[in-house]
Order: C-alpha cells, then structure tokens, then sequence
C-alpha cells in the first residue's frame, strides 16, 4: 500500500503537469499584452505599500494606436483567431502559409477601411498588420505537424497512468 507520501507526490505531480500544460494553453497574458500594445502601454510589477506586496500596474509606455473601438475591434479579431482551441489544430507549412496569408489580407483590407473609424494613424497601419502577423506566425507555428498535442501527450499520458496506479492500489 502506498504511503501518503507517495499519493501526495503523485497528486503533486498531476497539479504540477496540469499547470504546465495550462500555461501553454492559456493565451490571456498574450491577449493582454496585445491589448497593451495597442493602448500604448505596458504592465509592471510595482510593490504596493498599503498592501505590503507586489502587484502588476499598467504604465503609459507612448501614444494608443487606436481609439477604443479600434482597439475591441482588433483584440476581437485576435481572441477569435488566437486561443487555447486553436493552437491545437494539426496543420503542415503550406497550410499555416495560406491560414496567415488569408489573415494578412483579411487585417489589411480591415485596417484600410476602418483606420479612420478606429482612429488609426495611416502610418500606423503597417505596424499593426505586421506586428499581428508576426505573433500569429509564431504562435501557429506550433500546430505544425500536430506538435502542440503531440508535446504535451506524455504529461497526459503519465498522469493518467499514475492516476491509474493510485486507484488500483486502493483495492489491492
């Protein structure tokens, strides 16, 4: 019979895993950061006194991008397009390519209806399309070949073989 020791270091290690893979899943912090991007801002860590401890504070970095409907409208656009649902997807190169080739002109035909609406510097427009799709090229490059689950089955795997292991002990 196993000690509660070891039933804790599996437990452990289930959470342990469970939090890894959720990290790689969970695309909120990119989700901001985009929004920060846009807004001209940045988040820091800043010890607050009243609390006695550290939090995270948004500073102005410059100048907002686009006005608020702008900004929706674009973070829209990358929460329906970048998220834990799709990064699991099982794509080859030339299928990624085409995916962010028809984004690229997708945003771009967006951004050049819509600048002025969303107060968009024309400038700025160009930033903005590449800045996403460089991100957007990065962050699919991990659905190449199915490598985003394939990286993640033996954390899957091992712990619901240590689950396994947990439960069949408890009959024996």
């Amino acid at each position: 019979m196993p000690s509660a020791t070891q039933e804790s270091k599996v437990s452990s290690n289930v959470y342990q895993d469970f939090n890894v893979l959720q990290l790689r899943l969970d695309t909120q912090k990119l989700h901001r950061d985009i929004h920060n991007f846009l807004k001209g801002k940045t988040t820091v860590v800043v010890f607050d006194e009243t609390a006695q401890s550290y939090r995270e504070a948004e500073q102005t970095q410059g100048k907002a991008l686009a006005n608020d409907e702008g900004i929706q409208n674009l973070l829209n656009f990358i929460v329906s397009t970048v998220n834990s649902h799709t990064v699991q997807g099982n794509t080859d190169k030339n299928e990624l390519y085409e995916i962010l080739y028809s984004t690229y002109l997708h945003l771009a035909k967006q951004l050049m209806l819509n600048s002025s609406k969303w107060g968009i510097d024309n400038k700025n427009r160009e930033m903005i399309l590449e800045q996403f799709i460089l991100m957007m090229r990065l962050f699919f490059s991990r659905t190449i070949g199915n490598l985003e689950r394939k990286s993640y089955q033996p954390l899957i795997q091992k712990d619901t073989t240590q689950i396994i292991e947990k439960e069949k002990r408890k009959f024996l």
